[in-house]
């Protein structure tokens, strides 16, 4: 049975996506989780999910040289989506989707990466991506695309001028504004992460090489 596709993107990435279709769903910073989740739900009473596609930064950590390593989770509303709260949230659409093969992109850089960081402080952080992308697969029971390499998504950004005061000293300054994005092909390979693997994600099938 087919269903509808839903997309949600995250301001910070872009104001919307180019083309729109029925069904976008934009968030922010302040944008709250419980509130999206519950929209994705509704979005699909009477019909299932044929694909479902969360476009926005990845949660970096970098490095003692100032190196951005992936696989810390994704910059999605206030909350944003972690190992510590996915299953909590995608349990909520658990069964709402049309196949458990393929149902769930996550298109933003390095989702599905391992990082083992060492910080300035020699603090050692890790990003596990492979349990975070495999903890989603589980609790929504849908197969699950992400790539642990850096995505190319292509995104308007348009240049901005204005003004900084500091004390009695004025300075011109020049910014960029996100627009529209347009959803590209994935960049590197892709994994998809079965529903019911194991929970360290060792189970992942490549979807592209």
């Amino acid at each position: 049975m087919a269903g509808i596709e839903i997309r949600v993107i995250d301001r910070r990435l872009g104001e919307s996506f180019d083309p729109p279709k029925p069904h976008d769903l934009v968030v922010g910073p302040n944008s709250d989780l419980d509130l999206l989740f519950a929209d994705i739900f509704d979005q699909s009473h009477g019909t299932l999910i044929e694909n479902l596609i969360l476009m926005s930064h990845a949660l970096y950590q970098p490095d003692a040289g100032g190196q951005h390593h992936f696989g810390f989770g994704i910059e999605l509303g206030k909350q944003n989506i972690t190992l510590v709260n996915a299953a909590g949230f995608f349990s909520r659409l658990a069964h709402r989707f049309a196949s458990n093969l393929r149902g769930i992109e996550l298109r933003g850089c390095g989702v599905a990466a391992y990082s083992r960081v060492v910080g300035a402080a020699g603090v050692v952080a890790v990003g596990d991506g492979l349990s975070l992308c495999q903890a989603i697969a589980n609790a929504a029971q849908t197969g699950v695309l992400a790539s642990p390499k850096a995505q190319s998504g292509e995104c308007k950004v348009t240049p901005t001028a204005g003004m900084r005061r500091s004390g009695a000293t004025i300075t011109p300054t020049a910014d960029t504004e996100v627009g529209r994005c347009t959803l590209g092909s994935w960049t590197g390979q892709v994994w998809n992460f079965l529903p019911n693997g194991p929970a360290n994600g060792s189970g992942h099938v490549v979807y592209r090489r």
